[in-house]
C-alpha cells in the first residue's frame, strides 16, 4: 500500500457506513418521507462531512504527503484505462 498508511481499513470502512447511513436515509424517504427530516439530515451530513475532512481525511493526506515521490511517480505514469507504464 502506498505510503503504508494504517488506518486505511477503518478509513475505508468509515466511507462505507456513511454511504450506507445515506443509502437507508433516502430509501426511507422514498418511502415515508415524513419520517425523515430534511433539517436532520441536512446536519448530520454536514457534521460528517467536516468532521471526516478536518481529522481523518487530513490525516490520510499528511500520511500521503510523506510518499509524494511516489505518489507522483504513478499518477504521472497513469493511463486512462487505469493501467500504467514507466
Amino acid at each position: 500500500m502506498i505510503g503504508n498508511y494504517q488506518q486505511i481499513k477503518p478509513h475505508r470502512n468509515c466511507h462505507r457506513e456513511f454511504s450506507c447511513v445515506v443509502d437507508t436515509l433516502n430509501k426511507l424517504y422514498r418511502q415515508c418521507p415524513s419520517m425523515v427530516s430534511i433539517a436532520g439530515v441536512s446536519v448530520f451530513l454536514q457534521e460528517w462531512l467536516l468532521s471526516h475532512i478536518a481529522i481523518t481525511d487530513h490525516a490520510y493526506v499528511d500520511q500521503m504527503n510523506k510518499h509524494k515521490g511516489v505518489i507522483d511517480l504513478v499518477s504521472d505514469n497513469m493511463r486512462n484505462d487505469g493501467s500504467f507504464s514507466l
